[in-house]
């Protein structure tokens, strides 16, 4: 793949990127409905960028990491270099949040606490969405 082509994809996936967060923070309770033009393109900004980051991966895959070791640690570092630091400032961002402002901490806005370790093992292992997902109403984490 030519630098080109590549600086472009990057572009369409940053762009696509972008859409998903404003689409996000489009509604009412965050922006006051500033975003809300954006908020619709949301769903197919996330096909846009999966597609893409598809494809960009395969393309790798077939001409750099063509071995499943190397791919695997290659596709750890590029994901735990962003994803710890991510998730190190959102930890400490929630508990600030969850101390001074916990009437925003309600079901009314999709948070359910099922204790820190378990959101800790669940963001590590990108399994929050299957697992607090399936949980019954009510229940705790074991």
């Amino acid at each position: 793949m030519n630098k080109e082509t590549s600086i472009y994809l990057d572009a369409v996936r940053f762009t696509a990127a972008l859409a998903v967060f404003f689409g996000h923070i489009s509604g009412g309770r965050f922006t006051g409905g500033l975003f809300w033009q954006i908020g619709a393109y949301g769903p197919e900004a996330v096909d846009v960028f999966f597609v893409l980051s598809g494809f960009v991966i395969a393309y790798v895959f077939d001409t750099r990491e063509n071995t499943p070791m190397r791919y695997a640690v290659s596709r750890f570092a590029r994901i735990y270099s962003v994803a710890l630091p991510a998730l190190i400032v959102t930890f400490i961002l929630d508990s600030i949040g969850r101390a001074t402002r916990p009437d925003l901490y309600t079901e009314s806005w999709h948070y359910v606490w099922h204790g820190r370790a378990s959101q800790i093992v669940h963001a590590l292992t990108f399994t929050n969405q299957i697992w607090f997902n399936n949980l019954p109403p009510g229940s705790d984490f074991p």
